[in-house]
């Protein structure tokens, strides 16, 4: 029966996914790929997905942490990735704008979410990236 789906349909959308955003890595198994935007149209969605030059699903960001500046890094799988929506929706968007009107302050939520990742290479990025970003 599955091949028969994969016959009429066509693969399943996550490995197109991984074709278009993700590299192999010797230690992690795959990352995002660095420097990625591209427009994802399924009979779900119609979004453009951006992965910045550190390979996170972000914007540009400054290495420099001004000194009025508050980060928060979120590490996670495809739900903190924000696999289905667009850029300005993923949730880490929306907690940077709540933040930063609350604490009346820049807060940068940094998004290190990557589908399919498990604990273990959540913690191999944090510490390979991660903690750089000194949040």
């Amino acid at each position: 029966m599955e091949g028969g789906l994969w016959l009429q349909y066509g693969a399943p959308n996550a490995f197109n996914h991984h074709q278009i955003f993700c590299d192999y890595d010797p230690q992690l198994g795959w990352q995002l790929k660095p420097n990625v935007s591209q427009r994802r149209v399924t009979p779900e969605y119609d979004h453009v997905e951006t992965i910045n030059a550190d390979g996170f699903r972000d914007r540009r960001r400054e290495r420099a942490k001004t000194p009025q500046t508050r980060r928060i890094a979120v590490l996670g799988d495809s739900f903190v990735e924000g696999y289905s929506v667009g850029d300005e929706q993923t949730f880490t968007r929306a907690l940077e704008r709540k933040y930063t009107t609350a604490a009346r302050r820049p807060v940068e939520v940094f998004n290190l979410g990557v589908g399919g990742y498990s604990t273990d290479q959540q913690l191999l990025l944090w510490r390979n990236k991660g903690r750089q970003l000194r949040p």
